[in-house]
C-alpha cells in the first residue's frame, strides 16, 4: 500500500474521503505525494458504515439544521457537498416516490433556502419555504400545511 500524508490523500480522492475520518500513523514516514517526512494515513474510517439511507439522510438533517440555525455559511458549504452524494443515491432508486427521495429534496431546498436568505431573498423564497413542506411531508416527517396531519 502507498504511503500518503493527509494532505496528499485528500488532494488524490477528495470524492472518496469525503464525510471519513483519516487515522494517521504515530511515526513519520516518507510521504509518496509530496516526498516529505509526514504522518502517513494507515486507516480509514467511515462513520456511515453500517447504517441505513435513511439513517444517513437523518445524520444529514441534524446536521444541516445545526447549520441552518447558527446561520454559518462555511459549514452549510461543506454540507452542500456532503449531501450532493446522498441526493444523488436517493435518485437512482428505483421508486419514483420513495420517502427517500423527498427526503434528499428536503435537505436539497434546505441548503438552497439557507443562501436564499443570505443574499435578502434574491431568488423565490416563498416558493422554496413551500417546497421544503411538502418535501417534508412527503418524507414523512413534516405537517401538511393544508390540514395540519403528519403523513405516517
Amino acid at each position: 500500500m502507498a504511503d500518503f500524508c493527509e494532505n496528499c490523500s485528500k488532494h488524490n480522492d477528495e470524492n472518496f474521503l469525503r464525510g471519513k475520518k483519516l487515522i494517521l500513523s504515530k511515526e513519520l514516514s516518507l510521504c509518496e505525494g509530496c516526498g516529505q517526512m509526514k504522518q502517513v494515513v494507515i486507516d480509514i474510517k467511515d462513520p456511515n458504515k453500517g447504517l441505513t439511507l435513511m439513517q444517513r439522510l437523518d445524520r444529514a438533517r441534524e446536521a444541516i439544521d445545526k447549520a441552518y440555525e447558527a446561520e454559518n455559511s462555511q459549514e452549510m458549504g461543506r454540507l452542500a457537498k456532503l449531501i450532493q452524494d446522498l441526493y444523488f443515491e436517493c435518485y437512482n432508486l428505483d421508486d419514483d416516490d420513495c420517502k427517500e427521495r423527498h427526503y434528499a429534496e428536503y435537505l436539497k431546498l434546505m441548503v438552497m433556502l439557507h443562501f436564499e436568505f443570505i443574499f435578502d431573498g434574491g431568488g423565490d423564497t416563498e416558493g422554496t419555504y413551500e417546497a421544503c413542506a411538502y418535501e417534508a411531508y412527503m418524507a414523512g416527517f413534516g405537517k401538511n400545511r393544508l390540514t395540519g396531519e403528519l403523513r405516517q
